[in-house]
């Protein structure tokens, strides 16, 4: 198809199809910025300031098992 087109007007078609792509790219993305822009406005999440983390006592039961004893001592560790 460009086989007889010289070197020049190839490199011109194709520097113009790449803008092509790159101006509609552009103008989904900014489509799309604003479709976000007007779905989330006024659905954000409320600042939490004080969080209550519940804490539960340390189990201090002792398993027969020696690997239940050893897992949970290396647990501990961390």
């Amino acid at each position: 198809m460009l086989g007889d087109k010289d070197e020049q007007f190839i490199t011109e078609n194709f520097q113009y199809t790449i803008e092509l792509f790159d101006k509609e790219g552009r103008r989904r993305e900014e489509g799309m910025r604003r479709e976000a822009e007007q779905t989330v406005r006024g659905r954000v999440d409320s600042v939490v300031t004080e969080a209550t983390i519940p804490t539960e006592a340390p189990m201090t039961e002792e398993s027969p098992d020696p690997m239940f004893n050893h897992y949970m001592g290396e647990l501990g560790k961390y």
